[in-house]
């Protein structure tokens, strides 16, 4: 499939991939020493609301439609529309009575309860192994991941504040760089790659500008 994007552009996507790269394995490096419970086929966490900045829905999204990968990219599109119908029947449901946080909270509550896993989930393996957002790669769990079979338990993982940090200033440095400033705000990982799609086809994207 032809992607309509510019050698500058591409660079850019290149560059943010190495940079976002090397802050995930800087991350593992300082926690040498840690007993990790996650392992191959370990996939309870796929289940959450994965959000990930713009720029990673580009990194994914060049990837799908370079392999012409048309049965991922019509799953993302519906899980997509299933997060905006989660998404509308929450804000029915609780209106203007919470705040942005204490939303956002619920929401993450409400949906792995659903257990409605990731659409790059297949076989109970990540299927974009090498290309997987910054926040599924420093979500780590430690001691036992027995806890993370059971939805309502407390899981407990590492802060991962200062990766997270590092990865926002890394958007919003090369969100600039493209003069894309109103795109640093993270989306769940379907939307995101839904919208890397259309801008990388040429479309123009409305749900951006109101970011």
């Amino acid at each position: 499939m032809k992607i309509n994007i510019g050698k500058q552009t591409e660079k850019l996507i290149d560059d943010f991939q190495l940079l976002r790269d090397q802050i995930a394995d800087q991350w593992l490096e300082d926690l040498r020493g840690f007993k990790i419970a996650c392992s191959a086929g370990c996939h309870h966490c796929c289940a959450l609301v994965v959000r990930c900045h713009f720029l990673e829905g580009l990194v994914i999204a060049r990837e799908l439609l370079r392999t012409d990968d048309h049965v991922t990219l019509a799953a993302v599109a519906d899980h997509a529309q299933v997060i905006e119908h989660f998404r509308n029947k929450l804000i029915m449901q609780a209106g203007d009575t919470l705040s942005p946080e204490d939303f956002t909270m619920l929401w993450m509550e409400q949906w792995a309860e659903e257990q409605i896993f990731c659409p790059f989930l297949k076989e109970k393996h990540c299927s974009i192994y090498p290309l997987r957002p910054l926040t599924c790669r420093v979500h780590l769990a430690v001691d036992s991941r027995i806890p993370c079979m059971i939805p309502s338990n407390q899981v407990r993982v590492i802060d991962a504040t200062q990766p997270h940090r590092d990865g926002l200033a890394l958007a919003v440095q090369r969100n600039t760089a493209m003069g894309w400033e109103p795109l640093i705000i993270p989306a769940p990982i379907s939307v995101s790659v839904r919208w890397g799609q259309r801008y990388l086809l040429g479309e123009d994207i409305e749900e951006i500008k109101k970011q």
